[in-house]
């Protein structure tokens, strides 16, 4: 049974991982693109090679968030951390999905940081919820 339970855990840990570097992923995704995009012309390369789109990397980010925070949830039983990976899920969805036909072009990136921070946010309590969970502080 223990091993059962070491594996669970190496499991969860690795899912939390995952929930953290998905949404700095896409951080660095929204604040680069727009750089290399005007930059990558100068030196003679196409656009195309960028072929990730935000949506993509969205569909990715939320499962993996989602594996890791909500079995951390049935565990800590902390609203604040459903409630940040709500939020989160939100804010990139419509950036990703709707925000640059709503809100224009410039909208997309601000919405989706946004949305990762708090995704990432989520992640980093939910982490320590589960690590503290038990313990007496």
């Amino acid at each position: 049974m223990e091993s059962s339970t070491s594996w669970s855990e190496k499991g969860a840990a690795f899912c939390n991982v995952l929930s953290v570097v998905g949404p700095s992923v896409c951080i660095v995704h929204c604040l680069a693109m727009p750089v290399l995009l005007a930059v990558l012309p100068a030196f003679g390369l196409s656009n195309s090679i960028f072929g990730v789109s935000d949506q993509t990397i969205a569909l990715i980010i939320l499962p993996l968030c989602a594996l890791a925070i909500i079995p951390g949830y049935f565990k800590h039983g902390k609203k604040r951390v459903l409630a940040a990976m709500s939020l989160g899920f939100s804010l990139v969805v419509f950036g990703s999905f709707f925000a640059e036909n709503i809100c224009g072009p410039m909208a997309e990136i601000p919405i989706n940081v946004m949305g990762s921070v708090f995704l990432i946010a989520a992640s980093v309590m939910n982490h320590r919820l589960r690590s503290c969970f038990g313990h007496d502080h």
